[in-house]
């Protein structure tokens, strides 16, 4: 989970955005008046991901006008321009996210975060790597879990970080990550959760 100071205006997001990519990326040029996908990679800091780069783009340009954004949207190219409508995030309340969110699908939400404990709140298990295998864990060992509320607290909605990230601020902040659910076992109905990649604050 990171932090992310969004763009002020068009000219600092281009700028920042039309980097070239990495160095390996050779089909890319620094100013060459297009956005790549190669070139949001290297501004969020991934290596792959099409979906959490996307997400890094939206939450990045949330401080522009309406019309700054176009401006910087007609620098994508096609590539881009089809990822980022793909995954175009919800943006949602926590009273909404159950009922209009859709799984594994990009999700931005306002509210106050309050660090619960997540033996108690997310009883299920995760697949994770272990080898050339993968292993069951419940989700209590993996992440720290947040009871998002609206402003006024009468709405919550469970988000999760990774342990070893730093605790989020107990303050109205807006969170970006991909809505996610676990069962304990095949009858239990679904713990709802949003999986938490950015936030501004």
């Amino acid at each position: 989970m990171e932090k992310i100071t969004p763009f002020k205006d068009a000219s600092t997001a281009i700028s920042s955005l039309d980097n070239g990519g990495r160095f390996y990326n050779v089909f890319t040029r620094s100013q060459d008046d297009m956005i790549s996908l190669a070139e949001v990679g290297k501004v969020a800091g991934l290596f792959l991901g099409k979906q959490k780069e996307m997400l890094y783009l939206e939450l990045a340009l949330t401080g522009l006008s309406d019309a700054d954004k176009a401006i910087v949207q007609q620098k994508f190219d096609s590539d881009l321009a089809d990822s980022y409508a793909k995954f175009k995030a919800l943006r949602l309340s926590p009273a909404e996210i159950a009922s209009k969110g859709i799984i594994s699908s990009n999700v931005i939400l306002s509210g106050i975060p309050k660090l619960v404990n997540s033996g108690t709140r997310l009883k299920g298990f995760i697949l994770v790597p272990a080898g050339p295998a993968f292993t069951m864990l419940p989700i209590s060992e993996i992440y720290d879990t947040y009871e998002l509320s609206d402003p006024t607290g009468t709405a919550h909605f469970l988000i999760v970080t990774e342990k070893d990230k730093e605790k989020l601020p107990e303050q109205l902040i807006t969170v970006g990550g991909i809505l996610k659910e676990s069962r304990d076992n095949d009858d239990a109905p679904a713990d709802l959760f949003v999986e938490v990649s950015y936030y501004l604050a």
